[in-house]
């Protein structure tokens, strides 16, 4: 009689780390940030230090890139009374995440938060700045 046994893997905790973290960004978040300028020129630009930032516990998720915005040191100009538009890419949140804040952590004024983003399916979200 044979008796079938499975063999035992052991992964090794570097590579796990690995696929962590390459699981995190293919599930990105998608953010894509309006702004409606008033009558002076505006400038605008994002920190590298702008989170996703859970409700419920968990890990805040790091901003990876942003499109039609620059990074600090930088500014990026809006014209008086120009509809703005920029997109923020993050790493994949917490699966059993339902809420989260947006959170600019600058180390002076002008930080933009915004709270209470309710999780949709499709990770795409509008967000009026």
């Amino acid at each position: 009689m044979n008796i079938i046994t499975k063999p035992k893997t052991k992964v090794d905790t570097q590579i796990l780390e690995q696929i962590i973290t390459q699981e995190n960004v293919e599930r990105q978040v998608i953010v894509k940030c309006f702004l409606e300028n008033g009558s002076m020129e505006q400038m605008i630009r994002i920190w590298q230090s702008t989170f996703l930032v859970p409700k419920e516990r968990g890990t805040k998720s790091k901003l990876l890139n942003a499109d039609n915005i620059t990074f600090f040191p930088f500014w990026t100009f809006i014209k008086p009374n120009q509809k703005y538009n920029f997109t923020l890419i993050f790493e994949g949140l917490p699966r059993d995440c339902t809420v989260f804040d947006l959170i600019e952590e600058i180390p002076q004024s002008g930080g933009f938060s915004i709270t209470g983003i309710n999780r949709n399916q499709t990770d795409v979200y509008h967000v009026q700045i």
